[in-house]
């Protein structure tokens, strides 16, 4: 449990914040993170959606699509912000400003969902989420004087008069309450514009479920009225079955839907085709697509200017192509990564020894290469959050129609110089060469902790074995070879990769012949004199028919049985007695005919 609770700025609101700082000059939301002193600085997630949430409004122009950061108000932000009360329902007052029967609407509505109308609204007096009901009881000749006295004092308060005017219309009777509402979903669209619901059908015990802008599904109780298609939602609440549910809503026809809808063109993702882009034309109301119509491939731009912002928003290159690569070859691109970071952090050290004057000096003396090879490695091989530069000329080759025409693979190997290529094939190759003369896949993996590099294996004992000993200083990858233990017999010096002047020693993960770990190490002379006694007494019982000799320093590498390895030996005493015979007989065949000659003669 946390000591203190959250500071509010980080999940409050900051549309109605963010429009007064705009007003009062803040250019962008980098001046305002970084210029303004807060006690708790705003989150750039909250920032961002309270910059959404104004552009959809029409407060802020929508500079988002270039990339421009910067914060211009329109002529409705300019006189939303002049309005007292959240932008949400100062919008709906300003465009309702020119009609009375809107403004009659929307000041009702405002009224009961406002904070500080001082009404008791949708918190107390009704038990229906409907709007329109609640507004039809505020406004008829019944209604409580004190009530309507309070809605006449906040129209003059946040509209002036001619929101007190288009109110008193309607108490007098002067305007038809039944025009107010049934435009009542018009007053309220333009400061809800993102919150139209579409009805889905009906939930499984009562009510309804509609489908609310980005996929979010919520549920109106008490209410299976097929009628009501589409609502414009003002107020959402969660459950504790952590389901959203609808509590204030005005519904709104189709009809009226279609007089404000617009048509346009947009493209968009397919992320089960690896984010293929597409295009269609739709009839949208805000975030509401209404309906919609495919169409021909978008041209080159569109497609490469969207991959670039879904590569963006997904967190970078690497996370997001990562994620439509197969995993066979997800695995291939890891692994050269982290040989690159190996070589790249060896480069390094290098240059800090020769430039600091270490006694290894003399040994760098002849592989002065370790400069340039060093300026090879660009940033991005430290960190895979700065691969995103990797991808700039792959934007324009006019080719691309979703991510996986992007080889994240092929990518990172094209990048690489020969100079870089040839070091990291030498010096950090995928395989060696064991003593019995098989080839050893190698693993490079990146360490999570310093604390221990034994790799403890919960079945085997015999993990101190000398690797306990590996200096704070080694590379943060560690190199690891998986052998049967006989493969390296004969031999002393533990295998190691990277350069002469930098040798990277190889953790060998020795098994038994049934591929069982049986000890792991980096010091193969200390492993052969104190650990592999103790090794050979537990499992020459086990695994009989494989060598287990008392000296292993001096035995033949083989992975082989004895078996096997008997009968290998006696097929090459056969095959060189047979060599020997067929050699035999054609010396005496050549003589038998030389005979012949000198008879004939």
């Amino acid at each position: 449990m946390e000591e203190y609770a959250a500071p509010e700025i980080t999940s409050t609101d900051l549309s109605p914040t963010l429009l007064l700082l705009v007003r009062w000059g803040c250019a962008s939301k980098q001046d305002i993170l970084n210029d303004l002193d807060f006690v708790d600085p705003p989150q750039q997630d909250t920032l961002d959606q309270a910059t959404r949430l104004l552009i959809d409004l029409g407060c802020l122009e929508d500079n988002e699509s270039t990339g421009d950061d910067k914060l211009v108000l329109t002529q409705t932000g300019k006189a939303v912000s002049e309005v007292p009360t959240h932008p949400r329902l100062a919008t709906m007052l300003v465009r309702a400003s020119k009609d009375p029967v809107l403004l009659a609407g929307a000041v009702a509505v405002a009224f009961i969902v406002d904070d500080e109308s001082g009404s008791t609204g949708s918190r107390g007096g009704f038990n229906t989420a409907d709007l329109a009901v609640q507004i039809q009881d505020l406004y008829r000749p019944s209604a409580s004087f004190q009530t309507q006295k309070q809605l006449l004092k906040y129209a003059s308060r946040v509209v002036g008069s001619s929101g007190r005017a288009a109110v008193q219309s309607v108490m007098d009777g002067e305007t038809e309450l039944s025009d107010v509402l049934s435009n009542l979903g018009l007053a309220v669209l333009p400061g809800y514009v993102d919150l139209v619901a579409e009805r889905k059908g009906d939930a499984s015990y009562g009510g309804s479920t509609y489908l609310l802008s980005l996929g979010r599904s919520a549920r109106l109780e008490d209410k299976q009225d097929a009628s009501l298609q589409y609502l414009v939602v003002l107020d959402t609440s969660t459950g504790d079955d952590g389901k959203t549910r609808i509590r204030s809503y005005v519904p709104i026809p189709n009809d009226q839907l279609q007089e404000v809808a617009v048509e346009k063109e947009v493209c968009y993702p397919v992320p089960s085709k690896g984010f293929e882009i597409r295009a269609k034309q739709v009839t949208v109301v805000g975030s509401l697509e209404l309906s919609s119509k495919p169409l021909p491939a978008p041209s080159p731009e569109q497609v490469a200017k969207m991959l670039q912002q879904i590569v963006k928003e997904g967190g970078g290159a690497y996370k997001t192509l990562g994620s439509t690569m197969p995993q066979p070859k997800l695995q291939q691109l890891d692994a050269l990564l982290t040989r690159l970071k190996l070589a790249r952090y060896v480069a390094l050290e290098m240059t800090n020894k020769s430039e600091n004057g270490s006694d290894t000096d003399s040994k760098l003396e002849d592989a002065a290469w370790y400069q340039d090879f060093e300026s090879e490695w660009p940033s991005w091989m430290a960190d895979t959050k700065e691969m995103d530069s990797l991808l700039d000329p792959w934007w324009s080759t006019g080719s691309l129609r979703s991510l996986k025409d992007l080889d994240l693979l092929t990518i990172v190997q094209s990048s690489l110089s020969a100079t870089a290529v040839n070091a990291l094939n030498s010096y950090y190759p995928e395989k060696i060469g064991a003593p019995d003369g098989t080839q050893i896949p190698l693993v490079y993996q990146e360490l999570v902790s310093t604390d221990d590099d034994n790799g403890d294996d919960d079945n085997n004992d015999n993990d101190n074995d000398g690797t306990n000993n590996i200096s704070t200083n080694d590379p943060p990858i560690t190199v690891l070879a998986k052998a049967k233990l006989q493969q390296f017999f004969g031999t002393l010096q533990t295998p190691t990769i990277g350069p002469p002047q930098f040798p990277v020693p190889i953790q060998l993960q020795l098994l038994s012949p049934a591929n069982r770990l049986l000890a792991q190490t980096k010091d193969l002379e200390f492993f052969w004199s104190e650990v592999y006694p103790q090794v050979r007494t537990e499992n020459k019982g086990k695994y009989p028919k494989h060598p287990w000799p008392e000296d292993p320093r001096t035995a033949v590498a083989s992975k082989q049985s004895k078996k096997q390895q008997q009968q290998q030996q006696q097929q090459s005493s056969s095959s060189s007695s047979t060599e020997a015979d067929v050699g035999g007989n054609n010396a005496n065949k050549g003589k038998k005919k030389t005979g012949r000659k000198k008879r004939k003669k």
